[in-house]
């Protein structure tokens, strides 16, 4: 077995443990010595051998920096579609309990800087040759 389908077995299995895709495909990326963006593509081939494409699928930082803030939310819409939805604050979003409080001009922009964190940091760790 190669370190990237062993690397693709522990992330199932800490997915599986409740572990949200980002962490588990980093987890288990880092201790198999496999890029974090070959794991994810491995990963995403995978799944689209289990199911028909997505239309309006989104990247891994647009998935992330969504989970991070909302707890409920449409999975078959886009990331843009879904930030419209939280900006009419339409009932199929909802925010995390920790930012009720903020309105949704706010948590738009907890969003998107979590986006932009999330893509700037794998950017670095690719120049940096921590991702190949």
């Amino acid at each position: 077995m190669t370190p990237l389908e062993k690397a693709y077995l522990q992330m199932q299995h800490l997915m599986q443990n409740e572990w949200e895709f980002p962490d588990a495909c980093f987890k288990a990326a880092s201790s198999e010595g496999v890029p974090y963006e070959t794991l994810a593509d491995f990963y995403d081939a995978k799944i689209g051998e289990m199911t028909p494409p997505l239309e309006n699928s989104m990247t891994h930082a647009e998935t992330f920096a969504l989970s991070e803030w909302l707890t409920e939310y449409p999975d078959n819409l886009s990331y843009a579609e879904i930030m419209e939805m939280l900006l009419t604050e339409d009932e199929r979003v909802t925010v995390w309990w920790v930012v009720e409080r903020y309105n949704a001009d706010d948590v738009w922009e907890f969003i998107e800087d979590t986006r932009r964190s999330f893509e700037s940091t794998i950017e670095h760790m690719k120049t940096e040759g921590a991702l190949a």
